[in-house]
């Protein structure tokens, strides 16, 4: 994962920002941070031992750095030591923290930045998500724009086996799962269905972010929903 340590130089981390109560991704604590540069980044730090843990922490290392798109989470750099792996990518919050200031606006584009991830992921990596929740997206302190992140249960399609969903189904967040998965009636996975997961799970995002778009009137919010589907579906 490159020189150990060797990112982490004139890089000064500030605390870490507080949880916000509402995460279902433990696995990361995030610190503010400035390079000798000037310029604003965040360190990622996970501190763990466990394999079954190093593989996912790893797992969202990798797949940060290959994928490259806007409204995906911006990877800068990444180590591994003794202590922990670190990620650096650029400043964000998560949107657990932010959600309850952002305006109206703001929720509806940040909603439809998701969207573009994951069609992204969908059409030009060939990939699901798999765990599309609040806690996967982050804000960026420089344009404020939503990233996807959060990569750990990231998969090409035919490797989202049923035991793979059924392996990693404990540590994902649950809202996201789909009612298949949790009444363990799984028995086969059409990669061509790929998307479907995310999908669903998005669906889930959006009926929970529609609390904070009352002023827009509840025919505007059925819209908003049906459209969003539809972009998820037919990418």
């Amino acid at each position: 994962m490159g020189a150990e340590g060797s990112v982490l130089q004139g890089c000064k981390l500030d605390e870490p920002l507080e949880s916000s109560g509402h995460s279902h991704q433990p696995d990361w604590v995030i610190h503010p941070a400035r390079r000798d540069d000037g310029s604003q980044v965040s360190v990622f730090v996970h501190k763990g031992d466990r394999k079954s843990e190093d593989a996912r922490v790893q797992n969202a290392a990798k797949q940060l750095k290959v994928l490259r798109h806007p409204t995906i989470l911006k990877f800068f750099a990444s180590c591994k030591n003794v202590e922990g792996t670190y990620l650096i990518t650029e400043q964000v919050k998560p949107l657990d923290l932010v959600l309850e200031n952002l305006s109206s606006e703001e929720i509806c584009v940040g909603m439809y930045n998701i969207i573009e991830a994951l069609s992204f992921l969908h059409t030009r990596g060939g990939v699901s998500h798999n765990n599309v929740c609040t806690s996967s997206i982050y804000v960026s302190s420089q344009d404020g724009g939503w990233r996807l992140g959060a990569m750990e249960h990231l998969c090409k399609f035919e490797d989202a086996t049923v035991q793979f969903l059924k392996d990693s189904k404990p540590l994902r967040h649950s809202e996201a799962i789909p009612p298949e998965e949790k009444e363990d009636s799984l028995t086969s996975n059409a990669p061509s269905l790929g998307h479907a997961r995310d999908a669903y799970a998005f669906g889930i995002l959006a009926e929970h972010l529609l609390q904070y778009l009352e002023e827009l009137g509840n025919d505007f919010k059925i819209n908003l929903i049906k459209l969003s589907i539809y972009c998820l579906c037919n990418t």
